[in-house]
């Protein structure tokens, strides 16, 4: 991301601290959650419809929580496993039903 030089590791936590600050601070954190409020809502009403038309007794509470990450999942082999799943934000929105189809895949194999 930055080349290395006596002061990019400064510059990195500069650029970091500033986005944290934007982040927990009433505006930013919210304006993301807010803008897909919508959609979260309705990937809910999703999974609860296909585990009670697929009667699916989870071994384990479901929770739906939703972390996005701003690329492609590179910290592990597989992003989604039957009780989680790790959504690149651009896919909830550009490919919403390729992460509903994993979900209920994921929810079969559980």
């Amino acid at each position: 991301m930055f080349t290395k030089t006596a002061t990019s590791e400064e510059t990195y936590y500069e650029i970091f601290r500033s986005f944290e600050v934007w982040w927990t601070s009433l505006i930013g954190g919210f304006s993301l959650e807010r803008s897909i409020s919508s959609l979260v809502r309705e990937l809910y009403d999703h999974v609860v419809d296909y585990v009670t038309q697929h009667a699916i007794v989870p071994a384990k509470s479901l929770r739906l929580s939703l972390i996005f990450i701003y690329d492609e999942c590179r910290l592990a082999e597989k992003a989604a496993f039957s009780y989680f799943a790790i959504v690149p934000f651009p896919d909830f929105f550009l490919a919403y039903k390729k992460v509903v189809t994993q979900l209920e895949k994921n929810m079969a194999e559980a």
